[in-house]
């Protein structure tokens, strides 16, 4: 019905996450002989979509549109991306069923947050107006401030424990170690332009018609 898209979609973020989270606990019990680290993104997908756009109106099925799939994609993929770095840096130390409990809670808990900050961007036009009092208000940035924010918050602190972390060789481990630090640095940069663009696109308070 037309008057259904126009309510808020609250559950967004937390079905996102948990559906990521549903999705990755199929490795504990299904991992492909070949490459199976690579399909961990198709796995966490296959959770989190469905269950973040899909909902149940009135006994009929109604898909959230293309704009909630994006941000869901997205948000999963943003999840998977940190989920990688954070363990990598921070929980390197834990192996076998440890490490998998790690990597599936965490994927599941940074794909929740990042549906939120990317909900923003999918429902546009739905919220209200944000007249906020400082452009510093972060309660009313839209996708691109908390996105860039959130993302420049956790690649400084992937790349500075990196930084700070001895290279042990020039093999794979250390050449690992330098992958990760130069994408932490690019998504550094990248969430500090999108937090850039906000707060310089906020300069003057926004009033509504």
């Amino acid at each position: 019905m037309p008057g259904e898209r126009k309510v808020k979609e609250s559950a967004f973020p937390l079905l996102t996450g948990v559906g990521a989270f549903l999705g990755m606990s199929l490795l504990a019990f299904y991992r492909p002989p070949l490459l199976w680290p690579n399909f961990i993104p198709a796995f966490a997908l296959m959770g989190g979509l469905p269950l973040g756009t899909i909902r149940i109106r009135n006994g009929q099925l109604s898909w959230l549109g293309v704009r909630y799939a994006l941000a869901c994609a997205a948000a999963v993929g943003l999840g998977f991306v940190f989920d990688l770095a954070i363990l990598f840096t921070f929980f390197w130390q834990y192996y076998g069923l440890e490490g998998l409990v790690i990597l599936i809670a965490l994927g599941g808990a940074l794909s929740g947050w990042f549906a939120f900050c990317a909900a923003r961007w999918a429902d546009k036009g739905r919220t209200g107006p944000r007249t906020p009092t400082s452009k510093w208000n972060p309660r009313t940035w839209g996708a691109a401030g908390v996105l860039g924010a959130s993302v420049a918050v956790l690649a400084a602190a992937v790349l500075s424990a990196n930084l700070v972390r001895p290279i042990p060789s020039l093999g794979p481990t250390g050449l690992g170690i330098l992958f990760e630090e130069l994408a932490s640095g690019v998504l550094l940069v990248l969430g500090l332009a999108g937090l850039i663009m906000e707060v310089r696109g906020r300069r003057t308070p926004r009033l509504s018609a």
